[in-house]
């Protein structure tokens, strides 16, 4: 039951900072996300999650890389150390296509924004 409370809050944190950076969810913020996800942590222990998610989003945003790629960079990236705990973050393929996907339709559609500037 712990690990898919842990799956389910790191998802949601990822779907909360897709929706913050790339869509532009003002009503989604980092104090709503760790009152809502994780409250028993420490304000810098959930910066430093959060900040890491953000970072993992971005930089998968920004590659072009095909399935083989994609892959190796998550399984890279599946653990890491907070706290002396190791979580592991499981990512569901389909859904991980769907919002690359989405990201890279927003970064087309900024890219076409700015160079029309």
């Amino acid at each position: 039951m712990a690990d898919a409370d842990s799956q389910r809050c790191v998802s949601a944190l990822l779907n909360g900072i897709t929706q913050r950076l790339y869509y532009g969810n003002t009503e989604i913020t980092e104090e709503f996300l760790k009152n809502e996800l994780y409250a028993e942590m420490t304000q810098d222990e959930f910066r430093a999650l959060h900040d890491k998610m953000r970072s993992l989003l971005k930089s998968i945003a920004s590659a072009d890389m095909d399935q083989a790629q994609l892959e190796a960079f998550l399984t890279a990236q599946t653990n890491f150390v907070m706290s002396s705990e190791f979580v592991c973050l499981e990512f569901d393929e389909q859904k991980v296509n769907l919002v690359l996907k989405k990201m890279a339709e927003l970064q087309e559609s900024i890219d076409s924004m700015v160079h029309r500037s």
